[in-house]
């Protein structure tokens, strides 16, 4: 999770906030919120920046009313009742009082304006100090349900990933939970209809190249950033995109993001094709040990309903954005669970359980590097723990519900060398594996290391709380 993701579920939330505000006008609140002025800066100019940022949140024409008295600004948005007053009281500081604006959308308009500060517009920097609005901003994060995801459906390409995906291939995933499809990019992109043509002139290979290139391009555009959890853990930098655009005219450049919308488009088509069978769909709670689902609502073992827009017959559903990541040459990613557990009290239950932390069922990656990476002289491997996304009574289970210790880094560390495997990060591979699974990614020896990640959701009713968030992350 990072900041860079919640303008799309902002907008989301937006668009029915008026709809819910019907039922639940009484509990509607009045916020204050306030921003310490600059030194030398005029209440004035600070109220023109913060009404600059705040009107950047939406792009829709006429979404904003604004109006100015001598000693405040107000800003209507009357599709959701907002009224948002800028006032200069006290001195020194410019407080936003939010009124018929509810605890929720509180906490995305400061999201909003935190993002706004994080991405760098520097106008606004200058006016106020807003960094005490992490509080804030972490409070709204630690208060939401995990993201349900998108219809994975609305994405289906059947032909080409039964190309990619074959019997064998989907065999493979049931009984280790991790399969490995070697220029599964290139099979991809010569089913695609729109693709065919140029994907059948290019050599082999070249539809791996041309992510590779996309990749590089979109962090020397600046498109991507170090995370915030520490070079400790992870040493890549990550965006998070809902789509690719062409940054130039010239063939090379449309190559790229055709690559790049291909990637895009054989990751969430992985999702739609293991809907079409129910062995394919993941078992949410078959590793939580018995009584680890007392207050849940669920026996153990059992599979939890799907929450919308995940269905019976399709329960796996797609993020709005994929996760692009290069690492430098020599960066790593220490052992971790893309889904991993958490000690909870269930209301009514006396003792602690044992719930997953997110929805995620499968991560999907495609590799951007050259298609001739090698494991031994290039380093950089994916190395995953086959058996290791296990319920609390197993090592690694522990660890994450425990850590401390050597933690995840001591459970793997004794974990049986024939269920360890190293995956070299061959441009266009993909890698489908079981979320739970503890992974890492290896040092790369000389040079940048570049994939897509996708994270495939199972949304159930399971009382996943979703990330954690702490000040780091800020």
């Amino acid at each position: 999770l990072t900041i860079s993701n919640v303008y799309n579920m902002f907008l989301i939330l937006a668009s029915i906030s008026a709809a819910l505000s019907l039922g639940t006008a009484t509990a509607t609140l009045s916020h204050r919120v306030s921003l310490k002025l600059k030194p030398g800066v005029s209440p004035s100019v600070a109220k023109g920046q913060v009404k600059t940022a705040l009107e950047s949140i939406t792009s829709t024409e006429d979404f904003w009313k604004l109006s100015s008295g001598s000693e405040s600004s107000v800003i209507e948005v009357p599709a959701f009742g907002w009224r948002i007053g800028l006032d200069s009281e006290p001195e020194g500081a410019l407080t936003l009082a939010l009124d018929r604006v509810s605890e929720e959308e509180c906490g995305w308009l400061c999201v909003r304006l935190f993002r706004k500060d994080c991405l760098g517009s520097k106008a606004l920097k200058d006016c106020v100090d807003i960094s005490h609005l992490a509080k804030r901003v972490l409070e709204h994060y630690n208060s939401l349900a995990p993201d349900p995801g998108t219809d994975a459906q609305v994405y289906a390409a059947p032909e080409a990933l039964a190309a990619v995906l074959t019997p064998e291939k989907l065999d493979e995933l049931r009984r280790t939970g991790l399969v490995i499809v070697d220029d599964a990019l290139g099979t991809f992109m010569a089913m695609q209809p729109a693709e065919a043509a140029s994907a059948n002139e290019e050599a082999a290979g070249e539809s791996a190249l041309s992510l590779r290139r996309g990749v590089r391009s979109l962090s020397e555009r600046g498109l991507l950033a170090l995370t915030s959890q520490g070079a400790h853990v992870r040493e890549d930098s990550v965006g998070w995109f809902d789509g690719f655009e062409s940054d130039g005219d010239d063939e090379g450049d449309l190559r790229e993001t055709r690559a790049l919308r291909s990637g895009l488009a054989l990751l969430r088509g992985v999702a739609a094709h293991l809907n079409r069978d129910p062995r394919d769909h993941g078992e949410p709670f078959a590793d939580l040990d018995e009584g680890q689902t007392e207050g849940t609502g669920f026996a153990a073992g059992a599979v939890a309903p799907p929450l919308a827009p995940g269905t019976l017959e399709a329960p796996l559903t797609v993020p709005s954005h994929v996760m692009v990541a290069q690492y430098p040459a020599g960066g790593h990613y220490c052992p971790h669970s893309d889904n991993g557990l958490e000690w909870i009290t269930p209301a009514g239950v006396s003792s602690q359980v044992a719930r997953r932390r997110n929805h995620r069922c499968f991560t999907a990656i495609v590799y951007a590097n050259r298609p001739d990476w090698d494991a031994e002289k290039d380093g950089g491997c994916l190395r995953v723990y086959l058996g290791s996304g296990g319920g609390p009574g197993s090592a690694c289970g522990a660890a994450l519900l425990n850590p401390g210790n050597d933690g995840l880094d001591g459970a793997v560390a004794q974990w049986p060398r024939d269920k360890v495997v190293e995956v070299a990060p061959k441009g266009g591979r993909l890698v489908v594996f079981d979320s739970t699974l503890v992974h890492q990614v290896l040092p790369s020896k000389a040079e940048e290391r570049r994939a897509m990640t996708m994270w495939i959701g199972r949304p159930i009713s399971n009382q996943a709380k979703g990330e954690t968030w702490d000040v780091g992350e800020f």
